[in-house]
């Protein structure tokens, strides 16, 4: 990989992150560990990490052992390292109510604290009266939420009214992704990766497939992750791989990841629900049109027919019309001007230096 740009960071306060890092595991979270660690931001003395993954088995007696000793282990390094902000970051269900007890912690000790919600948050929080009882007293915990997109802004902005809400946005590591000349491969390559399971649209993008494959062989989709899916779409698209329409690659690493979007036209991703894809970013850093579902944060990075094309989740029709479409009418320089667009749009607002930069700037009104 080439060298990146680290941070510089100008914090006489001190920090403490508390992110996911698990080498076996490629979720959202864990990769915004790893990016922050690939910019050199724990490199500086003020800034810390403390890892909030954990498994050391399946049965409650167990997981109850762990989150005890996981929270002593945080509140030693709370007393040890004597931070001024801890920088939570959680998903919904279980792991929120957790993630909340940092921050309880955390203010018993005087130190404050920034919750960044990333997970599908509506289905957690609407799910019964009771639930969001609770999780309305632990909103109120935290000094200040952090979302990530205009949609859930909105939407925590209209639901708790009485909490302090800041928007801060995912970020990606714009400079580790290019465009490559793809001009010997005639056919038009849609690339996507993601989970292989039912909430990021899998099934309807195999229904998709099929039917484009059976209408025209000027594309070529390649199918990238891992997941309970995955053996399902291997047997769905039998015919399609072995025509040469179909290659499903399973889990690549980041270098496979990185090429197979140089060499790609398009990125579909059909979530049923999302904050901002981390994948996205990193297609629209290589340059590549998006189509999409209207869910979330994706219509703040997706501009319908400049970079991209959003539909309504769990539709296959009219992304088969424009997929069509697109093999019909448009040009594999039509498409590159579209992908220069995605660019511009990440390194404007996504670029992970930026989104650090906007964390030290809500810290500094905090302290």
């Amino acid at each position: 990989m080439r060298e990146l740009k680290k941070i510089k960071v100008d914090l006489s306060e001190k920090i403490l992150y508390l992110l996911p890092s698990d080498h076996d595991d490629k979720g959202g979270m864990t990769e915004i560990t790893k990016m922050f660690y690939q910019v050199g931001l724990f490199d500086n003395k003020n800034i810390k990490h403390f890892n909030t993954f954990y498994k050391w088995g399946d049965s409650n007696v167990i997981k109850l052992f762990e989150t005890i000793v996981h929270q002593l282990q945080f509140i030693k390094v709370i007393i040890l390292f004597r931070p001024n902000m801890i920088f939570v970051m959680t998903s919904s269900y279980m792991g929120f109510f957790e993630k909340c007890l940092y921050c309880f912690f955390a203010r018993l000790f005087g130190v404050k604290s920034m919750l960044n919600q990333v997970g599908d948050f509506a289905n957690f929080y609407e799910k019964s009266r009771i639930k969001a009882y609770f999780i309305r007293l632990c909103l109120k915990i935290p000094n200040v939420i952090v979302v990530g997109s205009s949609y859930w802004n909105t939407y925590f902005k209209t639901n708790f009214q009485d909490i302090e809400i800041a928007s801060i946005v995912n970020p990606v590591v714009s400079e580790l992704f290019f465009k490559s000349n793809n001009a010997k491969n005639e056919k038009i390559r849609i690339v996507t990766i993601s989970s292989i399971i039912t909430a990021k649209g899998i099934i309807e993008l195999v229904n998709v497939i099929k039917r484009v494959c059976s209408s025209t062989e000027k594309f070529v989709f390649v199918i990238m992750g891992r997941g309970e899916k995955l053996e399902w779409v291997r047997n769905e698209l039998q015919l399609e791989i072995h025509l040469g329409n179909v290659e499903v690659k399973g889990q690549v690493s980041d270098e496979e990841k990185i090429l197979e979007f140089s060499i790609a036209d398009l990125y579909i991703l059909l979530s049923h629900n999302e904050v901002i894809p981390i994948s996205m970013l990193e297609a629209m850093s290589a340059s590549l049109p998006i189509i999409g579902t209207k869910v979330g944060g994706i219509p703040d990075i997706v501009i319908e027919g400049e970079n991209g094309y959003l539909f309504s989740r769990m539709t296959v029709d009219p992304i088969v019309e424009r997929i069509l479409k697109i093999g019909n009418e448009f040009s594999k320089d039509d498409l590159r001007l579209m992908g220069e667009k995605s660019n511009s749009i990440v390194k404007r607002n996504y670029d992970i230096i930026k989104v650090l930069e906007s964390h030290f700037e809500l810290a500094k009104k905090i302290f």
